[in-house]
């Protein structure tokens, strides 16, 4: 029995120290599953945020598109605003000056030359009233009338300026053209 109780006693040891390492192992295994659970948590934490930002750069570009569009835009108004406020400007800086140009010529002289400005100050005036198709006939006649009048040129513009207003390109462009060349100096 001595000896049995020696195998005992040395099987005890053995089976308490088995207890011990099944209860490490078995806390080793619960620790790596937690482990394992958290790194899938944040593995899909990860996926997530990446397509969270994936969508952000998405909506960032978009949003750079559409500015810069706009930006485009807003630049060629901004071209075609400041086109348009010199063509206003250079038709203003004409009319001053056709303007001054009439009440500066003297008054004096009667007859045919006063029928001649008043011709063409009636033909003006239908102008400043926006009645283009008329202007543009009344210079027409004022022109065939009186074409070596010293507002010829004039008379020749403002011609091709109603033709404009009416939208009568073609005949617009070839009454400017007519400037051009019969009025070089003008």
């Amino acid at each position: 029995m001595n000896r049995a109780a020696a195998l005992l006693l040395l099987l005890l040891p053995c089976s308490v120290h088995g207890k011990a390492v099944d209860r490490d192992f078995q806390e080793l295994k619960r620790i790596q599953e937690s482990n394992a659970k958290v790194l899938a948590d944040t593995n899909l934490a990860v996926d997530q945020l990446r397509q969270e930002v994936q969508q952000l750069r998405g909506l960032v570009e978009e949003a750079r598109y559409f500015f810069q569009q706009e930006s485009d835009k807003n630049g060629r108004l901004l071209r075609d605003f400041d086109f348009r406020l010199t063509g206003i400007e250079e038709r203003l800086g004409l009319h001053q000056h056709q303007l001054e140009e009439l009440f500066r010529k003297p008054s004096g002289k009667k007859g045919a030359k006063e029928t001649e400005e008043g011709e063409y100050k009636r033909a003006l005036a239908e102008i400043n009233l926006g009645n283009f198709q008329a202007a543009a006939k009344q210079f027409e006649d004022f022109l065939k009338k009186y074409p070596q009048s010293t507002l010829s040129d004039n008379a020749q513009y403002w011609r091709a300026e109603a033709l404009y207003a009416v939208k009568d390109f073609t005949g617009a462009l070839v009454e400017f053209q007519k400037v051009v060349k019969n009025f070089p100096q003008s």
